[in-house]
């Protein structure tokens, strides 16, 4: 990126997520999914996900946050911080301090 080198890691692998054929409405089938490189700037430095989709950036307020559920949050490295609405669908809000916590671990 403007000239230098990024590590580049893969969330499905932190995230222990596999790729999940979803019923798409119908609204989205008219838009294909763009896979990009999303860059992500962490306390030890910026870093590289690839994505399948990015779909912007969204305001949210606190109060607006929901608890995460039992069989989530009791799971041994989960990194859901909250859920989120998102117009008709649930989101999670991941915990970016785990997550880039995870990163350089990885990385050391």
């Amino acid at each position: 990126m403007r000239g230098g080198l990024l590590v580049c890691i893969s969330l499905a692998v932190i995230l222990g997520v596999t790729a999940q054929t979803e019923a798409i409405p119908t609204q989205s089938r008219r838009r294909a999914a763009v896979p990009r490189l999303l860059v992500a700037a962490g306390a030890a430095g910026a870093v590289v996900f690839p994505v399948d989709e990015v779909q912007g950036t969204e305001r949210f307020r606190a109060r607006d946050l929901k608890d995460v559920p039992a069989t989530v949050a009791q799971a041994r490295a989960t990194y859901t911080r909250a859920l989120m609405p998102l117009g008709d669908r649930t989101v999670g809000l991941l915990d970016e301090q785990l997550l880039f916590y995870t990163v350089e671990r990885a990385l050391a």
